[in-house]
């Protein structure tokens, strides 16, 4: 899986001691309000736990637009599955979803913890394609 800068959401988000709905760090601009002007239909969202998640109960992520870059006012688009803690384990795929047909121009994610998490940080990417080989944290040092 490559990922690009301009298609993240995250990047070794903490949602440890976070509200119980937590916004993406950054937005996707799709530069007008149209249905995925420029993506592909294999383009993928993708979530990864970068840290196992610890203390709460569950988490899921949902797709948003909205018509303005801070995501205020946002529609959900899709919301995945709910995962529990136990199974947010480091490398788990949180969510991985097909990109939806938009018709606002900012997309976003949002990160729903059940309970006071005391670990637990996400990547979340669009990409074009999807491996599924086992999470390997970078810069290890090897």
């Amino acid at each position: 899986m490559i990922t690009d800068a301009q298609g993240r959401f995250s990047q070794l988000q903490d949602l440890a001691g976070a509200a119980a709905a937590t916004v993406s760090t950054n937005k996707i601009d799709l530069k007008s309000p149209n249905a995925n002007k420029g993506l592909v239909d294999r383009a993928r969202i993708v979530v990864h736990a970068t840290e196992a998640f610890a203390g709460g109960t569950s988490v899921q992520v949902a797709v948003l637009q909205s018509a303005n870059a801070d995501l205020s006012s946002p529609d959900v688009l899709l919301t995945g599955s709910v995962v529990t803690t136990a199974n947010a384990t480091l490398g788990a795929v949180l969510f991985d979803q097909r990109v939806p047909n938009t018709t606002k121009q900012y997309l976003g994610l949002r990160y729903t913890t059940i309970g006071t998490m005391t670990a637990g940080m996400v990547d979340g990417h669009v990409v074009d394609t999807v491996d599924h080989q086992p999470y390997v944290p970078s810069n290890t040092g090897r």
